[in-house]
């Protein structure tokens, strides 16, 4: 799940409208949504949510259908909101390096 939280263009992806999260675990892992953020905030969220998760379960039938509008805040971001991106992207790569080594650990 990790995998795929953190990858662009996965059959999962990193969105937050096609997943559901148990709500203890995400009490248990003080897993938030960063309401401070203006783009990119689902994939933080999902990335959090599958490290600290255990148990994913997968369905491939299409239950959703996502309507892209053109003047949404995808379409229309500023350079400032590219930035603030591309640093999302990075902490979601620590997270995933973190979580990848504790199960490495763990497993020794």
């Amino acid at each position: 799940m990790l995998a795929q939280v953190t990858r662009h263009g996965s059959e999962v992806g990193g969105y937050i409208w096609n997943k559901g999260f148990s709500r203890a675990m995400l009490q248990a892992h003080q897993v938030i949504y960063d309401t401070r953020l203006t783009i990119a905030e689902d994939y933080l969220y999902a990335t959090e949510a599958a490290a600290a998760g255990e148990n994913f379960w997968y369905n491939p039938v299409v239950r959703y259908t996502k309507i892209n509008r053109p003047g949404s805040t995808i379409h229309s971001r500023t350079w400032e909101m590219s930035q603030q991106e591309d640093a999302v992207f990075s902490q979601m790569a620590a997270i995933k390096q973190r979580a990848l080594a504790d199960v490495n650990n763990a497993s020794r």
